[in-house]
């Protein structure tokens, strides 16, 4: 599962990396895999700034082999809760100019959507909220995640925004797509926006189950 912003079209997906600058090491176990096809949700606008529907599914020629570091997420039909807790992950940048090679968490909070317009006007940030998102967010299958100083930052786009339950079961709930800028500057409280896993289950079954 991904989102959208492709520059070329990848022919292999990689997973079970831990951490892309190092050819040795020990945790990793990355596995990679030839892609047969990229299926894009039929109503995201390829040609405009526009995050809705900011979502694809990936399908490979071989299949997948579950182990300790590749396995599947649960996939929840309810949103998460203003206020509850979330975590991102991702390869990308830890501030808006240091990127990592090794996998990276950082736990958020849901931001409700009024909520998440909200502090963007407050912030005089609702225009460019608007390019991304030109009829804003409400009821538009869109997440908003936050915490003073944390976010998903370049790189990170099309990571997992996620859950865990007391049995250390992985729920996915969000797939990164936009934000303005990145948390490193320990004041900014724009939250981040992601698709929300939960509004795209019909795109998401039409695909496995056609």
């Amino acid at each position: 599962m991904n989102h959208l912003a492709i520059p070329s079209r990848p022919l292999t997906v990689r997973l079970g990396e831990l951490d892309f600058g190092s050819a040795n090491e020990a945790n990793s176990q990355p596995v990679d895999y030839d892609i047969e096809e990229i299926i894009v949700h039929p109503e995201y606008e390829r040609d405009s700034f526009s995050r809705y529907n900011d979502i694809a599914l990936i399908k490979t020629i071989q299949t997948i082999e579950f182990t300790d570091l590749i396995f599947p997420f649960c996939i929840s039909a309810d949103r998460p809760r203003h206020g509850s807790e979330v975590i991102g992950a991702g390869f990308g940048k830890v501030n808006s100019t240091t990127r990592v090679t090794h996998l990276q968490e950082v736990v958020l909070n849901i931001v409700g959507p009024a909520e998440c317009e909200g502090i963007y006007e407050r912030e005089s940030n609702l225009q460019q909220l608007r390019l991304s998102y030109p009829n804003l967010l409400q009821g538009r299958g869109i997440l908003c995640a936050a915490f003073p100083g944390r976010d998903a930052c370049e790189g990170d786009s099309g990571g997992p925004l996620f859950t865990e339950d007391s049995q250390g079961r992985r729920f996915l709930v969000g797939i990164v797509s936009a934000g303005i800028p990145c948390g490193d500057d320990g004041v900014s409280l724009l939250p981040g926006t992601y698709v929300s896993v939960a509004d795209q289950i019909d795109f998401i079954d039409s695909v496995l189950y056609p």
